[in-house]
């Protein structure tokens, strides 16, 4: 909320796993109860489902999270070969580098987060009759899909936003049952909020970018 103290409804208030630091639980209300909805929704991800995530960014890491302690084989799609080291030792099993291996198939379920400009690469990637969540949009509004394989595969696309607070307190009993820790790139002091927001731009840290609320004196 980028702010030291804020007075919440007491219903609206989900009490954070205790082997959690304050960062690591701020980071649960958004990405992870993104990432906890499209691996969710339409149905719940099952051990040993083939589940396809685009990109390194807070939704997909904490995908990844999710997904292997369901027991689902994870592949996930990156540019960078220092972030594909670090999501394998995350536990991806595979990690595919989208600059030298442009198709993808096979998997049951896909966490889009690309938007217009990797929806096509998406409905290529998964099985008949599988699923596309469609998380994000970073690469545009405008897609132009070509139909037939979506009709002609019965290929189901189902869009996640968020979540509502039973599906937080649901992540919240999945992270503690499995001592989940989200990733944490870099913790920002109060101060340097504005600096935290230009790093988040850039989009070169590997984990989620934090603001610490913990003042340091008067200032």
């Amino acid at each position: 909320m980028l702010a030291t103290h804020r007075v919440f409804p007491a219903d609206a208030v989900v009490r954070v796993p205790d082997h959690l630091s304050d960062p690591q639980a701020a980071t649960l209300p958004c990405a992870g109860i993104t990432a906890w909805s499209a691996l969710s929704d339409p149905a719940p991800v099952r051990p040993g489902e083939i589940v396809l995530i685009l990109g390194s960014g807070g939704v997909a890491l904490f995908a990844v999270v999710l997904a292997r302690a369901a027991g689902a084989r994870v592949i996930v799609t990156t540019s960078s070969s220092d972030r594909a080291a670090r999501l394998r030792e995350m536990g991806a099993d595979h990690v595919i580098d989208r600059r030298t291996v442009p198709d993808w198939a096979g998997a049951d379920r896909v966490l889009e987060l690309g938007g217009a400009g990797t929806l096509n690469d998406s409905v290529r990637a998964v099985r008949t009759g599988g699923t596309i969540i469609l998380v994000g949009n970073v690469t545009g509004n405008r897609a132009d899909l070509f139909l037939p394989p979506v009709l002609t595969r019965r290929l189901t696309l189902h869009s996640v936003s968020c979540g509502p607070v039973s599906a937080l307190r649901a992540l919240v009993r999945a992270i503690d049952r499995h001592r989940l820790d989200p990733v944490i790139g870099r913790v920002f002091p109060f101060r340097d909020a504005p600096a935290a927001f230009d790093a988040l731009e850039r989009g070169r840290i590997f984990g989620k970018v934090c603001v610490s609320c913990q003042t340091e004196g008067p200032t």
